[in-house]
């Protein structure tokens, strides 16, 4: 897992952690299991958005070397 990969699922699960959080205290209800829920949550949309642009990259590369550019 690369870097970028990291921070994506980082910041998705930062994202939604705090909005279950803000969604929690707005409707009076207590925090702690939402939150941990929202956490759930936001490392899988990360996990599935990091995948989708690893998977494009991938494509990409896949795309140029079989097209016979490959300049190395």
């Amino acid at each position: 897992m690369q870097r970028s990969e990291k921070t994506i699922i980082s910041a998705s699960t930062l994202i939604t952690t705090l909005l279950f959080y803000a969604y929690a205290k707005a409707a009076g209800k207590e925090s702690a299991p939402l939150v941990m829920v929202g956490a759930f949550a936001g490392t899988l949309i990360g996990e599935a958005i990091a995948d989708s642009f690893s998977s494009t990259t991938q494509y990409n590369n896949t795309f140029i070397y079989a097209k016979g550019s490959d300049s190395r």
